[in-house]
């Protein structure tokens, strides 16, 4: 009768052994020496600190260059071209978060041009304006030639009537400048607060003593199409189809709203009793010839505790007590 607890003792001494090369021989040789174990032993923990030292080093190589790859890593963003097609340009934004231009000739690839760090870019016509920080340039990829204007705050350039529109900081006065496609200055307007574009028309909003004026541009210049001693407090396109303007003004408590037809004549609307709502929208309703005027205010939310149940009813509609 085979003894089994005597067998599974053999198959467990057996595995432990596999696991450290054999000491014991299942043949029934002699146990090999404690020097012979700690011989291997020794040699196997210092590969084992070899291939973790090794390991080690190429994980480090492996990461540089992964961060190198992720910093060399480029995105195009934004293509345009010119209006002849002959060049193409876009933003070329890095892992690192750099934004650079870059511009191809797309008759020669092998001509290639890049500006670094840049803030703005935009065809006008066939040449490329490029804003720096408060610096622009304005380029001509055929001659590779260019021009710079300083303390530039913004531009904007409308194709219908191929303006260039360049607003300067504070140290120029608040200098506006609109110039034709080949940098010529048609018009110079001064004191300037803000000037933008939307729905197709680009308005400008100016402020001289006690006067505040609106522009809007018409055929490559601005002109006056609003003027009051009230204060401004927003001007934006209507968006209805005529392509009026909507001017929000306050004075002494009263506080209008004043259209502006494309002909200057203007429609008003008293809309004092609704100043302690905290803003105020516009926007062109389904119907022709009219605007929504959307009132919001702010609320205090009420602090008042909060009804918990407990157990099996799921019911909460029958909790409801307002």
């Amino acid at each position: 009768m085979m003894d089994i607890s005597k067998r599974d003792k053999s198959v467990s001494i057996l595995r432990f052994n596999k696991r450290f090369s054999e000491i014991w021989n299942v043949e029934g040789q002699e146990f090999k020496s404690f020097g012979y174990v700690m011989k291997y032993s020794l040699y196997a923990l210092l590969m084992t600190m070899f291939v973790s030292l090794t390991t080690g080093k190429l994980s480090a190589q492996n990461y540089e260059h992964l961060a190198k790859l992720v910093r060399e890593t480029e995105e195009i963003r934004f293509p345009e071209s010119s209006d002849n097609g002959k060049w193409l340009a876009w933003y070329s934004v890095l892992g690192d978060g750099s934004k650079n231009l870059k511009l191809q000739s797309i008759l020669n690839q092998d001509i290639l041009l890049e500006r670094k760090n840049i803030n703005l870019m935009m065809f006008v016509g066939n040449h490329l304006a490029i804003q720096f920080g408060e610096m622009l340039e304005y380029l001509d990829p055929e001659t590779g030639k260019s021009q710079s204007l300083k303390n530039v705050s913004k531009f904007l350039y409308d194709d219908k009537t191929n303006a260039l529109i360049v607003l300067y900081t504070e140290k120029e006065g608040r200098l506006l400048e609109v110039f034709d496609t080949d940098l010529n200055l048609r018009q110079t307007i001064a004191d300037v607060q803000y000037v933008y574009a939307k729905n197709d028309q680009t308005v400008v909003r100016r402020k001289m003593g006690d006067l505040n004026e609106v522009l809007l541009l018409k055929k490559g210049l601005f002109v006056n199409v609003f003027s009051t001693t009230e204060d401004l407090k927003n001007v934006v396109p209507s968006g209805t189809k005529e392509n009026g303007l909507v001017v929000h003004s306050l004075n002494d408590g009263k506080s209008k709203i004043y259209y502006i037809a494309p002909d200057k004549k203007q429609y008003v609307m008293d809309i004092s009793k609704y100043n302690d709502y905290d803003q105020m929208t516009l926007s062109p309703s389904r119907s022709d010839h009219q605007i929504v005027i959307k009132l919001e205010k702010k609320l205090k939310a009420k602090k008042e505790m909060v009804d918990v149940w407990y157990g099996t009813d799921f019911d909460l509609a029958a909790h409801n007590t307002s």
